[in-house]
């Protein structure tokens, strides 16, 4: 297992676009926990994806080929496209997709995502 990110804070699925696959999970700024920044978690190119609605804490790890094979007998079709990537450090949440990506910024609760796209 690769960690990529790491941290303790809350986290919830912010939105997920099934037609362009891109998922994006988001801490927002709370004032009992004291922080003050936004931090969203995107992954792009979405196959497949088990998770939770919300996480008290992510560990955003990449799978070994050991994680990947075990990921992959839990898939009707097995492993496509797109890399493994574990949410909790354990085979209990994962999303097949490009590697994930994660900004974080001071703004208020209802500014656009960090990964605003234009088209």
């Amino acid at each position: 297992m690769n960690l990529l990110y790491e941290s303790d804070r809350d986290f919830e699925v912010w939105s997920f676009s099934a037609s362009h696959r891109q998922l994006i999970l988001r801490s927002n700024p709370d004032r009992i926990a004291r922080t003050a920044t936004r931090v969203e978690i995107y992954f792009g190119h979405v196959e497949f994806m088990s998770i939770r609605s919300a996480y008290r804490g992510v560990a955003i790890a990449e799978a070994d080929l050991e994680e990947a094979s075990s990921v992959a007998e839990k898939l009707p079709s097995g492993l496509r496209g797109g890399g493994a990537y574990l949410i909790e450090g354990d085979l209990r949440s994962f999303v097949i997709s490009a590697r994930p990506a994660w900004r974080e910024a001071e703004c208020d609760f209802d500014s656009p995502s960090l990964f605003e796209f234009r088209t």
